[in-house]
């Protein structure tokens, strides 16, 4: 199964294609209110995020801390509270005090599909401190190869 495939495999159990094409528009909406300029390199297998001040790589294997953020790239930044608030929501478990494990666990849980259905509430979780430089094309080109 190619990588298309499976990903199209993994989006029919979150429900109708009705849902799926709402869920796409409302992303789409979400991501263009919350751009921030930040330089593109166009590699979409590494994503930098930026929680409350602190970089993390995110890649297949994992995440991992950086010293600095990159100069360029895909990026996402968010509130730690933020992120708490969608583990909350997930129940997930975590360390308290480390963000890396906090990050982990998400991107761990974000591939269920139980938790995608609640893709609303989790965009009005994050809502006050999202920003990304990623579109909904490149968001998608990411997301296919985080599931390789």
């Amino acid at each position: 199964m190619n990588e298309n495939e499976s990903l199209i495999a993994k989006l029919k159990n979150v429900g109708n294609p009705v849902f799926l094409l709402k869920m796409s528009y409302d992303l789409r909406k979400f991501l263009q209110h919350h751009q921030v300029d930040f330089p593109q390199t166009g590699d979409f297998d590494r994503v930098y995020i930026e929680v409350s001040g602190m970089p993390f790589e995110c890649y297949q294997a994992g995440v991992a801390k950086l010293e600095l953020m990159p100069e360029k790239g895909s990026v996402i930044r968010v509130s730690r509270d933020a992120l708490i608030g969608v583990a909350n929501l997930f129940h997930t478990e975590f360390e308290v005090k480390d963000d890396e494990s906090l990050l982990s666990s998400l991107l761990i849980d974000l591939r269920k599909v139980r938790h995608i259905k609640q893709y609303k509430n989790i965009l009005m979780i994050i809502d006050q401190s999202f920003e990304t430089n990623l579109r909904m094309k490149e968001l998608i080109k990411t997301i296919i190869n985080q599931l390789r």
